[in-house]
């Protein structure tokens, strides 16, 4: 069975005075990878040959699933540690990265890709949240994926970037 791996991206940005992270609404369900429309999260792309690893995917990604021009944003990371998320799919691996939006955050328009709208800024807080009073509210990598942020001092650095 090939492996599949997708890569998403947590993008902060100072919103309300609080970091918030950019997140989009599936419009479309993917039953084979536990998406189901109305659920909330990062942006995820599926990693191609063609992407030239993952620089090119996340490239991709932001063309394709935010409305942000590349400049606006500075990716900091892409975290190394592959995680198998998507309940019984042991061949599909989820990599995320974070970075920063340098724009208006109030000035937003949906992304170009149709399988998905803008959903807000939300906090990691809200996000929680969001999850306890329906747990298919948000995509099933999210929580794991903001966990394992928070835990490894990623959101600290993130904290930092988005207040200076």
């Amino acid at each position: 069975m090939k492996e599949t791996v997708g890569l998403g991206l947590l993008l902060f940005a100072f919103v309300d005075g609080r970091p918030s992270m950019y997140t989009v609404k599936e419009l479309r369900s993917k039953p084979a990878i536990s998406k189901e429309a109305g659920m909330v999260g990062p942006p995820f792309e599926t990693m191609e040959d063609g992407d030239n690893g993952t620089t090119g995917t996340l490239m991709r990604l932001l063309s394709e699933e935010t409305p942000f021009p590349a400049e606006l944003i500075t990716i900091c990371e892409v975290v190394p540690q592959k995680f198998n998320l998507i309940p019984n799919r042991p061949d599909i691996f989820t990599l995320y990265g974070y970075g920063t939006y340098n724009g208006d955050p109030y000035k937003i328009g949906n992304p170009k890709d149709n399988d998905i709208e803008f959903a807000g800024w939300r906090s990691v807080a809200e996000l929680h949240s969001m999850f306890e009073k329906n747990r298919n509210s948000l995509r099933v990598e999210t929580l794991p994926i903001l966990g394992h942020f928070r835990r490894s001092g990623h959101y600290a650095r993130i904290l930092n970037l988005v207040h200076d």
